[in-house]
């Protein structure tokens, strides 16, 4: 086909104007590359800082994964390349031990337990039988508790109790236990709810719990798919096994409906009441000392921290804007509240082949660095808060890193 010189005049103008837009795509991108299959998920960030969403929750209940699973840890092929690792650390799966209707006669034997293990427990309370005896505790016990590192989060007032003549509603069953739980005890955020059950649990409202908590715990006894987690309404157990645990971590389990890597890489939650009895304890020891056995993979978290890593990860946009033989640089950010999602995610990042070790600061202070081998690459992982600021990583010596 032959072109006149005015058409050919045309054609070439026509290139020029599509240039820009093509050069704007390449950027995008590459810039996709270094994103998780997470933070692929989520909406395209289009905005500045002062745009961007500030989600108290994630508030749906997903009709579909919000991001592909990978199988396995993910490991970046090319220096510089960046990933938010699927739970914190880059461990393969998560846990959470709770306990509900506060079990005051249990709690010398859960201390005992988590300072054994290295593990911290969430205590979800009915707010209005604390101070009245029995197994309720005082509010004095459970500040002990806080200050040993565990948590007191919000089991309702009165466990819905509707036919006391002063019964609060479902607003106020929410709101004020949140509320008596911050004034009576220091230096603490209520942040999480567990649905109470019995005979009244249908009026339970998730729309009105999304108010007040970044995240609720229901009872559906099954593990959580880590990439279609219903925060608001999240699946927990009333005990916990070795075929439980073997589901998130191997995608294999003695109970056949829980195989088949259904839960492969899970979040699997936990809830218990009274555990009175010798044999109970002695069993449950034997539990916690096989997950104590498995945590190079597993994370074992509080509920409010495995709440805000992963929906700070499902919402996250990871970019690395600087990369070269002396520094890699990149932002990180979400769609999340930034008042009440402060929890460092885990990035990580491919080091240069040069580097003996990295260094790692966001804004002007320093970050948590590990530095990992694989397949004879090394790799950091960065623990960094999104929208904290950039993040930077140099070369450093082995020794440097450790200072």
């Amino acid at each position: 086909m032959k072109l006149t010189l005015s058409a050919f005049a045309l054609a070439l103008a026509a290139l020029f104007l599509f240039l820009p837009g093509l050069a704007s795509a390449a950027v995008e991108a590459q810039t996709a590359e270094a994103q998780p299959a997470a933070a692929k998920a989520a909406p395209a960030d289009d905005g500045g800082p002062q745009e961007r969403p500030q989600l108290k929750n994630l508030a749906d209940k997903p009709a579909a994964p919000r991001f592909q699973l990978p199988a396995d840890r993910v490991w970046p092929e090319k220096p510089g390349q960046a990933d938010i690792c699927l739970w914190d650390g880059d461990r393969f799966a998560a846990m959470s031990i709770t306990v509900d209707d506060n079990w005051a006669s249990d709690h010398p034997w859960w201390v005992e337990q988590a300072n054994k293990h290295g593990f911290r427990v969430t205590w979800f309370v009915i707010t209005e039988r604390v101070g009245t005896g029995g197994l309720w505790g005082t509010w004095e016990g459970f500040q002990g508790l806080r200050d040993k590192g565990h948590q007191v989060q919000s089991h309702t007032v009165t466990h819905l109790h509707v036919d006391k003549p002063d019964w609060p509603g479902i607003d106020g069953e929410y709101r004020l236990s949140a509320e008596a739980i911050q004034k009576n005890l220091k230096d603490h955020k209520v942040t999480v709810l567990a649905y109470p059950g019995g005979k009244n649990s249908g009026r339970n409202d998730r729309n009105v719990a999304q108010k007040y908590y970044i995240a609720a715990r229901g009872v559906v006894g099954t593990p959580n798919a880590a990439n279609r987690i219903d925060y608001m309404s999240t699946n927990s157990i009333g005990s916990f096994d070795r075929a439980r645990t073997d589901s998130i971590l191997f995608g294999t389990s003695d109970i056949a409906w829980m195989g088949s890597n259904k839960y492969l890489r899970g979040w699997l939650c936990t809830h218990f009441h009274g555990v009175p009895k010798p044999e109970q304890r002695t069993a449950l020891a034997e539990q916690l000392a096989y997950i104590k056995s498995k945590e190079a993979d597993l994370w074992v978290g509080l509920f409010d921290e495995v709440a805000r890593y992963g929906q700070q990860r499902d919402t996250a946009t990871l970019t690395v804007t600087e990369n070269t033989p002396q520094k890699i640089t990149f932002t990180l950010t979400d769609k999340m509240d930034d008042t009440l999602f402060d929890f460092p995610l885990t990035v990580k990042v491919r080091l240069h082949d040069e580097w003996a070790s990295a260094s790692a600061t966001q804004g002007d202070k320093p970050a948590d660095v590990k530095v990992v081998e694989h397949q004879g690459a090394k790799f950091a992982l960065v623990k960094a808060i999104p929208d904290r600021g950039p993040v930077t990583l140099k070369a450093a010596t082995p020794a440097a890193e450790d200072k």
